[in-house]
């Protein structure tokens, strides 16, 4: 049996975990969260970390400010999470259809969707690829908007040399069980500049009051001082997680290795158009998190997967776009609004890929694939 992941698993994490209970601060912001903002910062040059309990909690962070009527452009091929940020907020999320080699937004599509009510543009890194960054900037200067990153999948990956999660004004991490990097359950928000606006979101985070300052010893008690959440990760997750953010490096090298297998094993289906393969483009660094193949029909993608899972080798689909499902469709939004998208959630197939699994393992699941669609 080849099973679709496994969730990576660091040699020293049972021993931070049990540091961090031995300590006695359980709950957030405490020893081990600091090392991995600290880590976190390392990475990626940012010093405006906080660790949150889900990458979900993180876009929360990054929308609070939403004014009602305030627009937030983002994929329809897209997981829920930022549509339903923007929306607990007060905003409206707009969709926009994908560039149909990255899966990625599509800047000229975002062009013809901004207004005067558009307050950000929300990119996500499918896969760990980046978003065409510098027409993105290229827009923002033109026009003023936030770009917000959803880098869930992007620890690790790069746009040029600059890692995902600091090639927009905020952005989150998700460290789920199914990412290269995680802790179960976590996430993290980054910003970069007006510590103004990072104070506020302190707040929030810390149910809408000043407790961060009382922490810091720069208050005697901490007060309610404005509507807020608890938007922090536990200390036991962050032991968990800076063991596995270690080991970021090597995860990251065989998980690219394995695609390159991928991709290697496929070519000669590649060359003859009987499938599409993964587009990373010249400005991008990936990290290995997904390797997908997109199918010619449905019908096909079907095949594949019926041929693979009578080997119990599991494959998944992924998103069905943001538009088809009721809440879309409460939105004003109908089949057909977005056919790239549309397409790519019809004939996208992701095949397993995981930090234990052998090359050997690919080669055979390559030699099905290609069997199946001679």
């Amino acid at each position: 049996m080849i099973p679709f992941y496994i969730p990576y698993c660091s040699p020293r994490q049972q021993k931070y975990v049990n540091d961090a209970m031995a300590r006695g601060m359980l709950q957030g912001d405490g020893h081990y969260s600091q090392l991995v903002c600290h880590k976190l910062g390392e990475l990626t040059g940012i010093s405006q970390i906080l660790l949150t309990p889900s990458a979900s909690h993180a876009l929360e962070l990054a929308f609070w400010d939403l004014k009602p009527g305030d627009e937030v452009i983002m994929p329809a091929y897209n997981f829920p999470s930022a549509a339903n940020a923007v929306l607990r907020a007060g905003g409206k999320p707009v969709l926009c259809d994908i560039d149909p080699g990255t899966q990625n937004l599509s800047p000229y599509a975002v062009e013809a969707l901004i207004t005067p009510r558009t307050r950000a543009v929300c990119l996500t890194h499918y896969a760990g690829v980046s978003c065409d960054m510098r027409a993105f900037w290229g827009l923002q200067q033109v026009y003023g908007f936030l770009l917000v990153e959803d880098a869930a999948q992007g620890v690790g990956a790069y746009f040029e040399n600059v890692p995902l999660g600091a090639v927009g004004d905020r952005a989150c991490y998700s460290f789920h069980a199914t990412k290269n990097i995680q802790c179960g359950e976590g996430g993290a928000y980054l910003q970069r500049g007006n510590p103004e606006v990072f104070q506020k979101v302190l707040m929030f985070r810390e149910k809408g009051t000043n407790r961060h300052q009382f922490m810091a010893g720069e208050r005697a008690f901490y007060s309610w001082e404005c509507m807020g959440s608890s938007h922090l990760m536990s200390d036991l997750n962050a032991a968990m997680l800076l063991a596995q953010l270690e080991d970021l490096e090597d995860v990251t090298r065989k998980r690219l290795e394995l695609c390159a297998a991928y991709q290697q094993g496929l070519a000669a289906c590649f060359a003859r158009e009987r499938l599409y393969p993964m587009e990373i483009p010249r400005y991008a660094r990936g990290n290995g998190h997904i390797y997908y193949i997109r199918c010619r029909t449905p019908e096909q993608r079907q095949m594949v997967r019926n041929a693979l899972a009578s080997r119990n080798i599991f494959c998944a689909t992924h998103y069905v776009p943001l538009h088809l499902g009721s809440m879309g469709r409460r939105l004003g939004y109908q089949y057909g609004d977005f056919p790239v998208s549309e397409r790519t959630g019809e004939t996208l197939l992701r095949l397993p890929l995981y930090y234990t699994m052998a090359p050997s393992q690919v080669a055979m699941i390559c030699e099905i694939i290609e069997k199946v669609i001679a």
